[in-house]
């Protein structure tokens, strides 16, 4: 659905959930030689005028949900699957759920973590067009009001090209996925308030990430069309964000750099919404001026202005081993890797222009040790985000103590547009 929008972030502030769930009836308990069996209950969720918040479909005007029948959710410690309304799918049933004093619910299911005073959930987005944004609810009647923990940020993307990965991250460099704790307290009171805190502990999903990644197959690439918009939807944990970096790689390697500027507070259950990006590859990163020492090397490079590059110097020979059968790395693989676990973070400012100078490079041992004169080495540079290095890298060979020659030329510096929010 194509949509037209000024370069202002819009913020779409969903209404309060209202009790929107109707009580079902009690199935009458059977005689039996043993006696009356144990009643049970069916539970009915109703979800309407509510931020995206599951693997299903939603209607990004009213934020409405629509339920499917592969969602799951748990109830009191135990997991179902819905049963969505055939003439309504905002509403869904939950049948057989045993008789209980109050029902304490959780949306996805296996995303949450009980602790003796704290529920833990999991802000992470789904990988696809969509998202999993946690939702509780408790309730000592059969009626569950879910909430939101998490706000979400969508936006369209056209382009002609098929993307293999998407990331997001803080202007920052912040967490932006992870497990949130909430006060058991605020549920059962109904006092929900922004939780922005990652838990730092290393739960299976649990994790803190500063990065949002959401990956395609090479099978199910996401290929995107000029005109209309492939929806993207990346829940967030509520807070102060300073801005955001939106990364994103074709299956050609070409790299697309989106930028927000401005500070703002993403609340729970709030959606907001971003014009539509169009995928444009951003410029290769070039050597500007590059002069080697007996000892040091310095760089002046050009990149997408306000953009984060990983640069870092190898030795030759360390790279050469490096390569070897043993390694399961090729030319291709081997760049990112060391740059991943190696790279030295810069950033490029307003118009591009960044600078590295360094004295130390990648050995043999795989530690940095001081440049020797007259030895063969490898500058490397991609762009990054907070997580990984994407695109191709640049890469430059030279000896200490000769950098002579002309500098690399290079297209001049363009100013990138960034989207005000």
């Amino acid at each position: 659905m194509k949509r037209d929008y000024s370069l202002l972030w819009l913020i779409v502030i969903l209404p309060v959930f209202l009790a929107q769930c109707a009580k079902t009836e009690v199935s009458p308990a059977e005689e039996t030689p043993e006696g009356p069996q144990d009643e049970k209950k069916t539970v009915t969720i109703r979800l309407t005028s509510q931020s995206i918040s599951s693997r299903t479909s939603a209607d990004v005007t009213t934020g409405a949900i629509f339920w499917e029948d592969v969602d799951q959710v748990e109830i009191n410690g135990n997991v179902y699957t819905v049963q969505p309304d055939p003439v309504m799918p905002t509403s869904a049933t939950v049948p057989d759920v045993p008789v209980a004093e109050s029902y304490l619910a959780v949306y996805p299911a296996y995303t949450a973590y009980h602790g003796d005073s704290w529920l833990g959930l999991v802000v992470q987005p789904w990988q696809s067009q969509g998202s999993f944004i946690p939702m509780t609810a408790y309730s000592e009647s059969t009626e569950l009001t879910f909430q939101h923990i998490a706000g979400a940020i969508n936006f369209g993307v056209t382009g002609s090209s098929a993307l293999k990965s998407l990331t997001f991250s803080r202007h920052d460099l912040g967490y932006t996925a992870g497990m949130v704790k909430v006060p058991l307290t605020d549920i059962y009171n109904g006092t929900l308030g922004n939780y922005s805190d990652i838990s730092m502990e290393s739960f299976a999903q649990g994790a803190a990430s500063r990065t949002i990644n959401v990956n395609f197959a090479p099978e199910n690439l996401l290929h995107l069309d000029g005109t209309d918009p492939a929806e993207i939807f990346i829940s967030v944990p509520a807070g102060y964000y300073d801005g955001f970096f939106i990364t994103m790689t074709d299956e050609n390697d070409d790299v697309f750099i989106q930028t927000t500027t401005g500070s703002r507070e993403i609340n729970r259950g709030e959606l907001i919404v971003l014009p539509d990006i169009r995928f444009e590859p951003v410029k290769d990163i070039a050597i500007e001026q590059a002069e080697y020492s007996a000892s040091s090397a310095d760089y002046e490079l050009s990149a997408h202005p306000g953009s984060f590059v990983r640069c870092l110097i190898v030795q030759k020979s360390a790279w050469d081993m490096y390569l070897t059968e043993d390694s399961g790395f090729d030319e291709r693989s081997l760049g990112p890797e060391l740059l991943n676990l190696y790279g030295s973070l810069q950033n490029a400012d307003g118009y591009g222009r960044l600078v590295f100078n360094t004295s130390d490079a990648l050995g043999d041992d795989l530690s940095m040790s001081p440049m020797t004169p007259g030895t063969e080495y490898i500058f490397l540079a991609a762009y990054t985000d907070a997580a990984t290095v994407h695109g191709r890298p640049l890469v430059d060979i030279r000896f200490t103590a000769a950098p002579e020659g002309p500098s690399v030329s290079t297209e001049p510096f363009e100013t990138g547009e960034e989207i005000p929010w």
